[in-house]
């Protein structure tokens, strides 16, 4: 094995660079059109983390051993959020849960709002302290939204869609370490980069610091191997 990967401008060369392109640009379309398919809130702590990002982006960092919501997380929560995710769909009539309030206009649902804020107000947030990277990069990402306009339901979505380059750089870093490790195996620099980019991952698809962890590993591996 090599420490780096060696020059090589030939033909292939260049159409293997190509491809690794391509297989970035399926990766951000295919976390993006997945992302933005879902609604708000999933059920892979996706209020807690979204909670850090707004805490992070107003410049509150954790410091209480037990850190409630944010009011303004409870309100995007109580406002946007869905119920089939963390509900069995048998409690709600005829089996469908009801749409989220801002969904739902023309009814008055402000007791009910109320109720769902309040709610949130009390409850702790179990990751608060989690590792911060991730909050450090989605919340300036999120400032930056809001000054391009995008607030509320738009707000969030922005949020998720940051998961898409993050897949694309992991596609191309996957594809560096591969090339400076096995050199002479064009199999393996296409075919794990291949494999990453269509592989299920969860986190992709929601505001969750999990997100980058797959980055963070093949970035870690190429330091090593360099």
């Amino acid at each position: 094995m090599s420490g780096s990967a060696p020059a090589d401008d030939t033909a292939p060369a260049r159409l293997e660079r190509a491809a690794i392109a391509a297989l970035c640009l399926m990766a951000m379309v295919r976390v993006f059109l997945f992302a933005a398919a879902f609604p708000f809130f999933n059920n892979m702590d996706e209020q807690a983390h979204t909670d850090l990002v707004v805490k992070y982006a107003r410049g509150y960092w954790p410091n209480q051993p037990e850190e409630t919501y944010d009011r303004a997380t409870a309100e995007l929560v109580a406002t946007y959020g869905t119920l089939e995710f963390l509900n069995s769909l048998s409690r709600f009539p005829g089996g469908v849960a009801p749409a989220p309030v801002w969904a739902r206009p023309n009814q008055d649902l402000g007791q009910e709002r109320t109720s769902r804020l309040n709610a949130w107000l009390e409850r702790t947030n179990h990751e608060a302290h989690s590792p911060p990277l991730y909050y450090l990069i989605a919340a300036p990402w999120y400032r930056l939204g809001r000054a391009l306009g995008f607030n509320g339901i738009h707000g969030l979505y922005w949020v998720r869609f940051l998961n898409a380059p993050l897949a694309a750089l992991l596609v191309w870093c996957t594809y560096v370490f591969c090339r400076s490790g096995y050199p002479g195996r064009r199999e393996l620099h296409l075919g794990v980069p291949l494999l990453v980019a269509f592989m299920p991952f969860d986190p992709w698809y929601a505001i969750n610091s999990d997100a980058i962890a797959p980055l963070l590993s093949v970035m870690t591996l190429l330091a090593i191997l360099r």
